[in-house]
């Protein structure tokens, strides 16, 4: 999906396992989601996303889903997920919940689930507070996604919720994820 993006200190990058997912760090993709690879992600730096919020502004060509990764740590230099306990718009766009639990593998660094917001087409930009974060890529507002860990079995999963979550799709479409 097409898309443009900008901020101060964010770039442009590629899902595939190699690519540095912040710009001041040797952190690299080790693992990628399935429906993943290959889109069009935007990174930033960690110590200016710690220092300051970073914001992006980007203009979507129709309505669309931008996929916002979280990094599992609950370090202050990452960007914490919403929580209605803390900000009570959390789900205004959607992505109260992670749609792709453990979706991205780091070396040296931790896994990433994957939010989904919801835009409208127009301009906007995104600004979720202080600490780091990633863009995982931009997919079509009715593109579904599974809502599952998308990991090896050994890896962190904080809960079996997923076993009750998200039926297979009805209508025989493949899910991000799947």
């Amino acid at each position: 999906m097409r898309f443009t993006a900008s901020g101060q200190g964010v770039e442009m990058f590629r899902l595939r396992p190699g690519e540095n997912v912040l710009t001041d760090t040797g952190s690299t993709l080790s693992r990628v989601a399935p429906g993943l690879a290959r889109l069009e992600g935007i990174r930033m730096s960690r110590a200016d996303a710690a220092a300051r919020e970073v914001s992006i502004d980007f203009t979507l060509f129709e309505p669309a889903q931008v996929l916002v990764g979280y990094f599992r740590d609950p370090d202050p230099g990452w960007l914490q997920p919403p929580s209605l306990e803390v900000d009570t718009y959390a789900d205004a766009r959607g992505g109260l919940e992670p749609v792709l639990r453990d979706a991205l593998g780091v070396e040296q660094g931790p896994s990433v689930d994957i939010h989904a917001l919801s835009y409208k087409a127009g301009q906007h930009t995104l600004a979720l507070g202080k600490g780091a974060f990633l863009v995982a890529g931009v997919v079509a507002a009715d593109q579904k996604l599974s809502g599952r860990p998308t990991a090896a079995v050994n890896s962190r999963l904080d809960s079996l919720d997923w076993l009750y979550e998200d039926p297979p799709a009805e209508d025989g479409q493949p899910r991000i994820g799947d």
